[in-house]
């Protein structure tokens, strides 16, 4: 015969069994031995509750030491690719005054950079350089900059100096992340590696002069506008379009001839040529004729590829992919939209 065992209240009691894993039973042995309707009524009756509800658990955790096993986190945190978080840091921005602060907080430098980046791509391939030369440099300073980062992130005598230099050109949640210009190398790599040139190059001036317009002009009055998504205004979205559109008009409309006489300019590197094929029943003043498609060239091509330029900027600024980056989605995007539009509706 086994001793009773009280809970505090000498009105509640619990039986033991005779079993030789006291913890797990003991949720067995209270349906057995005690009536809920009762003890609900007893004083002490939910601390009886609450103290059996632990044994209970921590009864299971001893059964099965797997169910407890912490799992591997997964964070994004607003720098790019889904990967684990760098370990914790004492470092910190400094704190800025006077026009230094002004400069941090309206990101003047950071999207003078943005800019010059993509500019950069566009100047080298001007003076004669192929693609296929600028991607080798931008995919070493890509694993450059990010070995860069996890050794900062893990020694903090590194981490605060460079903040102290660098952190003017970072917002607070990249302080713990990776620097966002190896987001920006890394999709301009893409671009370069795997789709024609004009379409990578126009991808990466999107990337350049669209992404920054939506930024200023989504913080300028985004807050007068509809939220499209989380962080995404209507006024940036259409800033966003806008640029894109000069941008491309810009491009093909006044680089385009001048590039295809570069050195670097491969044999049919540039994708679109100037003309479009394009379905005459879409246009009411070319509804009746006998055939269903008619090449457009001259201005007309040339809106037409622009506002699909500005419409996929537009829209790649809004696409979540798996919580990548924008520096990335925004390049990869781009490029599959205009190689896809130009595939389509594309005339030699």
């Amino acid at each position: 015969m086994y001793p009773l065992q009280t809970l505090r209240r000498p009105n509640v009691w619990i039986v033991p069994s005779p079993s030789p894993s006291p913890l797990p039973s003991s949720e067995g042995c209270w349906k057995r031995h005690a009536d809920p309707g009762s003890l609900d009524q007893a004083p002490g009756a939910r601390r009886a509750h609450a103290i059996l509800k632990k044994l209970t658990q921590v009864g299971k955790e001893q059964s099965d030491p797997a169910a407890t096993k912490p799992q591997p986190q997964r964070s994004d945190q607003g720098n790019g690719l889904r990967a684990p978080p760098p370990p914790p840091s004492s470092a910190r921005l400094p704190a800025y005054t006077g026009s230094k602060a002004f400069i941090q907080r309206h990101e003047i430098l950071r999207k003078f950079t943005h800019v010059s980046i993509g500019l950069a791509i566009l100047l080298v391939y001007s003076y004669g350089i192929h693609p296929h030369q600028i991607t080798p440099w931008l995919l070493a300073s890509t694993l450059v900059i990010g070995g860069f980062d996890i050794l900062r992130h893990n020694w903090d005598a590194l981490n605060q100096p460079w903040l102290n230099v660098f952190g003017i050109f970072l917002r607070q949640t990249e302080v713990s992340g990776y620097n966002p210009v190896n987001w920006f190398l890394l999709g301009a790599y893409v671009a370069l590696q795997f789709f024609p040139e004009d379409i990578a190059l126009m991808a990466i001036l999107l990337l350049s002069i669209s992404d920054t317009a939506a930024s200023t002009f989504g913080r300028l009055y985004g807050r007068y506008t509809i939220s499209l998504c989380r962080g995404k205004s209507l006024a940036g979205s259409m800033a966003a379009c806008t640029a894109g559109a000069i941008t491309a008009a810009c491009f093909w409309g006044y680089y385009g001839p001048y590039a295809k006489s570069l050195p670097a300019t491969s044999p049919g590197g540039f994708m679109f040529t100037g003309r479009l094929s394009v379905n005459t029943q879409l246009i009411p003043s070319h509804a009746n004729l006998d055939n269903d498609f008619e090449v457009i060239d001259g201005s007309m091509a040339l809106v037409l590829v622009s506002a699909v330029s500005g419409l996929l900027a537009a829209g790649s600024e809004l696409v979540d992919v798996l919580g990548f980056n924008d520096n990335i989605v925004i390049p990869v995007f781009s490029s599959f939209g205009l190689w896809a539009f130009l595939k389509v509706f594309g005339a030699e």
